[in-house]
């Protein structure tokens, strides 16, 4: 207690002798946690160990195939280079040095001024990859083994605060490439006004039956619908002669395409008339094939386009529930 008592200030000392202070007793040391410390003890560790892990995984990816041929390309390009340099290259002058520079340019363009190179996944397995990010993040992170880098990777909370896998290409360069892509197909008017999405590498337009949800049942019968209804040319209302000659009079002789075309198919449309009625068929060829569901759903007696989507895509879940 002198010990103490003799650290104190001089006017603290004072006030104890004149019972004005009381000093309190020193503080307990905080009592001793058992067990190894923890690693990453916060959140916040935890991100920073998550995106050091990402950077060694995005260092390990490789590089595939390429569009571009470099080796042929870079001396034509160093060679208009130098063409610009020694000048006489505008537009409006014509001499050796710009037809020279003009047959390169055409030259890089045969050859593809742009290229593009896949990026492709590390050829290493998910624990060689665990060891290596423990073995280097090591001074980082003193104790981080390779059990922890498994879990940290494995903890979907941390994906939205890490960078893109280098290998994976962010949605809106998909949705580019492919409007790209589209571009030279279509008409820049037409591409503006639909939408397009690739199925088995191939572009196409997204219909009305894209945009409602379905399962993955209801819409394969959909489009089987689909397929058969185009394959047996229901929106063809043409008429040919009945054994190559016309008959004059009241026109017998001509006969209607889409009768025969239904007739040879007509085991199929039996089987729907079964299970939904003439009724259901014809409502299923005007949502599917040749309205929308918005226009079928006017017959449905609705006040607003809204409801008569809503109705007519019930009534189209229950007719796709019920056809074979």
């Amino acid at each position: 207690m002198l010990t103490a008592f003799a650290q104190l200030p001089a006017e603290h000392r004072f006030l104890f002798a004149l019972g004005l202070l009381v000093p309190d007793d020193p503080p307990e040391p905080p009592p001793r946690s058992r067990g190894r410390p923890p690693v990453l003890a916060s959140f916040t560790e935890r991100i920073r160990a998550a995106q050091a892990i990402r950077k060694i995984e995005n260092s390990l990816a490789r590089e595939g195939e390429t569009t571009g041929n470099p080796a042929a390309l870079k001396p034509i390009l160093n060679r208009i280079g130098r063409l610009h340099d020694k000048g006489g290259v505008l537009p409006f002058q014509i001499n050796r040095h710009s037809l020279e520079a003009g047959r390169l340019s055409t030259e890089a363009d045969r050859l593809g001024r742009f290229h593009s190179t896949e990026i492709l996944k590390p050829t290493e397995s998910e624990p060689e990859i665990n060891k290596l990010a423990a073995k280097q993040l090591a001074p980082q992170f003193p104790g981080l083994t390779d059990r922890m880098v498994r879990s940290i990777r494995g903890d979907e909370r941390l994906e939205e605060f890490l960078p893109q896998p280098a290998w994976v290409l962010p949605e809106w360069e998909k949705k580019a490439a492919l409007r790209f892509r589209a571009g030279k197909l279509l008409t820049p008017e037409y591409l503006a006004k639909i939408e397009v999405t690739e199925r088995r590498g191939l572009i196409t337009v997204l219909d009305d039956l894209d945009r409602i949800s379905l399962s993955s049942e209801q819409y394969r019968k959909a489009r089987e619908f689909q397929s058969h209804c185009y394959a047996l040319g229901i929106r063809n209302n043409a008429l040919t002669l009945r054994g190559g000659s016309a008959v004059s009079g009241n026109g017998q002789g001509f006969q209607n395409l889409v009768l025969s075309k239904i007739g040879r198919g007509d085991a199929y449309n039996r089987a729907i008339i079964a299970r939904v009625g003439l009724r259901g068929l014809q409502f299923l060829r005007a949502a599917l094939w040749e309205y929308d569901l918005t226009d079928a759903g006017w017959t449905l007696a609705a006040s607003s386009p809204e409801e008569a989507r809503h109705l007519a895509l019930n009534l189209l879940r229950r007719l796709l529930d019920r056809i074979p």
